[in-house]
């Protein structure tokens, strides 16, 4: 049974990186950490809450960025996963509720699951400042749809109460 412990940023960027091979292309934690975080700093949009958990001495990375909740409760999440000992592809999910799984399976609006090889490092990185630049119009639209049905059903919850 493999121990998953609570890690802070620090204690996974002090992890020595392994080298690049013919079949490998490690991606530094830091990296991911970096990317994210610029990018939502570009976008306006601000860390409510952070949650690193390592296994295998911290050569597997799972993380969360809770975002900010708005007025109407919605918190938008954005997780990322990495390793260093080739046991888990690298991965980034975002959404309301995004969840990566204890086997690693991502959930949310958006996710990308790529084993590390070639340039998994550029794909991802060009894939995580894309989601995240559009996250201020989903997020927007997102509260006006949870308005838009909150609507409705105090309007079915009138009519309901009506014919009694």
């Amino acid at each position: 049974m493999q121990l998953i412990k609570n890690m802070t940023q620090l204690e996974l960027c002090a992890l020595p990186v392994p080298s690049l091979t013919d079949s490998y292309t490690p991606v530094p934690h830091q990296e991911l950490f970096d990317t994210i975080e610029t990018a939502l700093d570009k976008a306006g949009l601000i860390v409510d809450k952070t949650t690193f958990m390592g296994a295998r001495d911290g050569k597997q990375l799972i993380g969360f960025y809770d975002l900010e909740p708005n007025d109407d409760g919605l918190v938008h999440r954005i997780g990322l996963k990495n390793s260093y000992d080739k046991t888990m592809s690298l991965g980034f999910v975002s959404g309301v509720g995004a969840w990566i799984c204890g086997n690693s399976c991502l959930f949310g609006d958006h996710t990308l699951s790529r084993i590390h090889t070639g340039k998994a490092d550029v794909v991802l990185f060009n894939y995580i400042n894309e989601v995240i630049e559009s996250l201020p119009i989903e997020m927007a639209a997102a509260r006006l749809l949870k308005q838009e049905l909150s609507n409705k059903q105090d309007g079915i919850i009138k009519l309901i109460s009506s014919d009694l």
